[in-house]
Formats: C-alpha cells, sequence, structure tokens
C-alpha cells in the first residue's frame, strides 16, 4: 500500500503546496509594503515599528498646538506667519507685526501730546496717555484767543467793562489781562473822576512798565483813548490811574484790546 492509496500527499506534493502559500504571502507582503511604503524611509526617530512612528507624530502634533497657544515669547503669534502683500510691516508673523502696531500707536501718542504742549504749555499730558487723555488735554488746549472773550464788537478780542476805581494821588495799577498770543493790538482805555470838579489821570502799562501817555480828564465825562501796542505771549496789559491832588475818585470804566486776527503770531513766540 503506498501514500497515493490512503490519499497522502507526496513529500514533493507538500513542497509544492508549501511553496505556493509563501509566493501568495510574499506577494501579500509586497502589495502592503507598496501600500505603506518602506519603514526605514519614516522621517521620524522610530522607523521599525509603525505605530510608535504615528505615536511619535501625534506628540509632535500636540506640542505644536502647545506652541501655538502659549503666551511665551518665540511661540503664540510668532509662529503664525503674515500674509504681507503691500509690504506694510517689517515683521513677517503676527506677533513681530502686533509689536510693530503698538510702537508705532505709542509713538503715534508721544507725538500728539508733544504738540499739545507745544501749543500750551499750561496743558499736562500724561507721561503714558490714553486716546481719551489726548482727546481732554486737546479740549484744554488755549486756542490763542483771549480767556474772557466777548463777541459782539468788531475787532474786540477781549473787553472788561467792569467799574475800577482809585483814590491814590499816585499812580495806581485798576486794571490787567494777561496776553496768552503774541502780536499787535490797539488797546482802547475809558475812565473818568467820579467828582465833576476834581481831574483822574490814566495811562497803559505793559508788565508794570508805563507805554504811551499819561491822559487827563477834568469832570465828571469819560475820555477815551488808544494805544498801539505789541507784546510778547505772557505780557500783562494794564491800566494804571490817579486822582489829582487826591480828590474825588478815578474811575477806569473800560479795557478793550482790539486786535486784527492776521498780526497775531503764535503762542510764546515775539513778533
Amino acid at each position: 500500500m503506498t501514500a497515493v492509496d490512503i490519499g497522502a500527499k507526496t513529500p514533493a506534493g507538500a513542497q509544492r503546496k508549501a511553496d505556493a502559500v509563501k509566493l501568495a504571502l510574499e506577494t501579500q507582503l509586497a502589495e502592503l509594503e507598496l501600500l505603506l511604503g518602506s519603514l526605514p524611509e519614516l522621517e521620524t526617530t522610530a522607523k521599525d515599528n509603525l505605530v510608535a512612528a504615528i505615536n511619535e507624530i501625534k506628540q509632535l502634533l500636540a506640542t505644536h498646538l502647545a506652541d501655538l497657544a502659549s503666551q511665551e515669547v518665540g511661540k503664540g503669534a510668532d509662529l503664525i506667519g503674515l500674509p504681507d502683500p503691500n509690504n506694510i510691516f517689517t515683521s513677517t508673523n503676527v506677533g513681530g507685526a502686533m509689536q510693530e502696531l503698538f510702537t508705532n500707536v505709542s509713538d503715534g501718542k508721544q507725538t500728539v501730546g508733544t504738540a499739545i504742549t507745544d501749543v500750551d504749555p499750561n496743558v499736562l499730558v500724561p507721561t503714558e496717555p490714553t486716546f481719551n487723555d489726548l482727546a481732554i488735554a486737546i479740549g484744554q488746549i488755549s486756542t490763542g484767543v483771549l480767556d474772557g472773550l466777548i463777541a459782539g464788537e468788531s475787532g474786540s478780542i477781549y473787553i472788561d467793562n467792569t467799574l475800577s476805581n482809585t483814590e491814590k494821588r499816585y499812580m495806581t495799577k485798576v486794571k490787567e489781562v494777561v496776553m496768552n498770543v503774541g502780536g499787535s493790538v490797539r488797546v482802547s482805555v475809558s475812565f473818568r473822576n467820579l467828582n465833576a470838579n476834581y481831574s483822574a489821570r490814566a495811562q497803559l502799562y505793559i508788565n508794570d512798565l508805563a507805554v504811551g501817555e499819561i491822559y487827563s480828564r477834568l469832570g465828571g465825562s469819560e475820555l477815551t483813548f488808544t494805544n498801539d501796542v505789541t507784546f510778547t505771549a505772557g505780557d500783562k496789559i494794564q491800566v494804571y490811574a490817579l486822582t489829582v491832588d487826591g480828590n474825588g475818585s478815578a474811575h477806569v470804566t473800560k479795557l478793550s484790546v482790539n486786535i486784527d486776527m492776521s498780526s497775531i503770531a503764535e503762542k510764546n513766540s515775539i513778533p
């Protein structure tokens, strides 16, 4: 009785079957390698285990996402590229561009603050002003028109109609206005002696120094005189008066400053 008689395979037949199975497995492995690629060609640290390589990539991705969410220097917005076709920024990332914007805005506010104090040194601007600080400061700038401006009289930028008087026998200051611009003006003064039988005298002063002539008026009717003067910002225009022999009372009833606005110099400049 032979192996064929009992249905058993011959050694040669078994070998052929084993060879066929091997060839099938090798073919499938080659197809799998073609789909997955060659493990040694992986750019990961792990090159002999696909699962390890995938986990490595996952960890790298998690680290990168954490860096993007970080506020540390060199991370977060510093890692995000900035499309800038018009070359507005020097920086090529979002973090750098944001810093440039902050610097430009800060410098701009400092420039505006300096411009405000250049126009009016009396305005206080904080060292690091906000936009609201600048808006408040701008509203406080003296525009070059005198405080106490009264509208309605042509050419007049300052009018004082209050009654000021003195009974002194020597020149005494009775009215004063501080000019906050430099330029040329025509000053008008009206005065009289309250007692119709006596005289009063008045004269224009600048910074307590007499300018122009002394004007005298006898009786109770008013005399108005004018003086054309040139001055510097911060100068004081003043009226001094006296009563002759100390009789009666010298009343200065009006001081007005009349100006051609084209003659006004810049604030704090010398005309």
